[in-house]
């Protein structure tokens, strides 16, 4: 069963396949060779993450409409929170200045323990240094931090 989680950046600086790898294998999270489709040159695009036999992670970044649907989506999930209107009017300006969305799907039948770390860390990598918040479909918008914000009041 596939499940996607996007990456909402303020920031237009690419993500390169290299740094993803990069990171990956700095973070040591898997005990066998983790391979990368396509080549590891050039911006993100598409990229598989393969990190043992059968399991992998998609990282792919949006573009044009999926991009701006993904953002709308957001923000219809802020016009439904139970937020109060400052926090929501806040969140919504936030989610305005998107220039790049990621999308990050993984299989939830297979993904193990070390690849939900790697991924959140990853996540809060690319977050941090892109000005991003992350959005899940059905659960809300997290911070850098991986926690739900706004908090809810």
């Amino acid at each position: 069963m596939n499940f996607s989680v996007y990456l909402l950046c303020q920031s237009d600086a690419p993500v390169s396949r290299s740094e993803v790898a990069s990171f990956i294998e700095d973070g040591s999270y898997f005990d066998t060779p983790t391979t990368y489709e396509p080549a590891l040159v050039g911006d993100l695009g598409d990229l598989t993450i393969r990190y043992a036999s059968g399991r992998s992670i998609r990282l792919t970044r949006l573009r044009d409409d999926d991009r701006e649907g993904v953002i709308a989506e957001a923000c219809e999930s802020v016009d439904s929170a139970p937020i109060t209107h400052n926090l929501a009017e806040r969140l919504r300006d936030h989610l305005g200045r998107t220039k790049s969305v990621i999308d990050i799907e993984v299989d939830r039948a297979s993904i193990d323990e070390n690849a939900w770390a790697m991924l959140d860390a990853l996540e809060a990598d690319i977050l941090r240094s892109r000005q991003g918040l992350l959005y899940v479909y059905g659960e809300g918008i997290y911070g850098p931090d991986l926690k739900l914000w706004p908090v809810i009041v």
